[in-house]
C-alpha cells in the first residue's frame, strides 16, 4: 500500500484497474478485494474485408491502395514492378506476381557476399526461426522474402506484413553481417562512412 501510495501516486485502491484471468476464467468484480474494478480490454478494430482480384492488374490496384499511407504519398510501380516502401537503412519492395495472386515482400540485406558454406550454413539457420518469411542467397547477394497468397486479398494482412518484414529488417541485416561477412546497403563501396 505503501508504495502504491507514495511511489506510485494512487490516494485509493479505488483508483486501480485490473485485467487478467485465472486458472478457471475472467477475473469478475466479485473476485476483487478494496473495491478494485475489472478493467474489460477492447479488441483492436481491424478490418477483415477480403476481395478478390481478377488479374494481376486489379490486384496491384488493391496493393496501391493499401501502400498509399503507408509510403505516404502516390504509389508507383517500378519498371520491374515492384513499389519502394522505406524500411529503416533500407528499402523493402512490394511486388505482385504475374502467374499466381501471390504479393511478394522482400528487400536485400547483404550484398558483396561471396558463397561460401558458412553461408549457407547461417542462412538455413535463420530460416529456421523465421516463422513467416526466408532469408536466401542470390548472386552474392542476401535477400529476406515474404510470399503472401491473396486469393481473396485482405488490405490488413497486407498492413501487417509490411509492419512485420519492415521490423526484421535492420536487426537482421546487422547480426547476418556479423557472422557471414558482407555489406550492408547504408555502407558505400569504398569503406568510407
Amino acid at each position: 500500500m505503501g508504495a502504491l501510495r507514495d511511489v506510485f501516486g494512487v490516494p485509493d485502491p479505488s483508483f486501480l484497474e485490473v485485467s487478467g484471468f485465472d486458472d478457471d476464467a475472467s477475473w469478475t468484480e466479485e473476485d476483487l478485494p478494496l473495491g478494485l474494478t475489472v478493467r474489460r480490454p477492447t479488441p483492436p478494430q481491424v478490418d477483415l474485408t477480403a476481395l478478390v482480384a481478377e488479374s494481376a492488374d486489379e490486384l496491384r490496384g488493391l496493393v496501391a491502395e493499401v501502400l498509399v499511407p503507408i509510403v505516404g504519398g502516390t504509389v508507383e510501380f517500378d519498371p520491374d514492378g515492384d513499389v519502394p516502401v522505406p524500411a529503416g537503412d533500407s528499402t523493402l519492395y512490394v511486388t505482385v506476381d504475374e502467374e499466381t495472386p501471390c504479393v511478394r515482400l522482400w528487400t536485400l540485406l547483404l550484398h558483396d557476399l561471396p558463397w561460401r558454406p558458412r553461408v549457407g550454413f547461417e542462412l538455413n539457420r535463420v530460416n529456421t526461426m523465421l516463422r513467416f518469411a526466408r532469408v536466401a542467397y542470390r548472386d552474392g547477394t542476401v535477400v529476406l522474402e515474404h510470399d503472401m497468397y491473396s486469393r481473396p486479398f485482405v488490405p490488413e494482412h497486407l498492413r501487417a506484413a509490411v509492419a512485420g518484414v519492415t521490423g526484421l529488417v535492420d536487426g537482421l541485416a546487422t547480426k547476418l553481417q556479423t557472422v557471414i561477412g558482407g555489406r550492408l546497403l547504408s555502407e558505400p563501396a569504398d569503406g568510407t562512412p
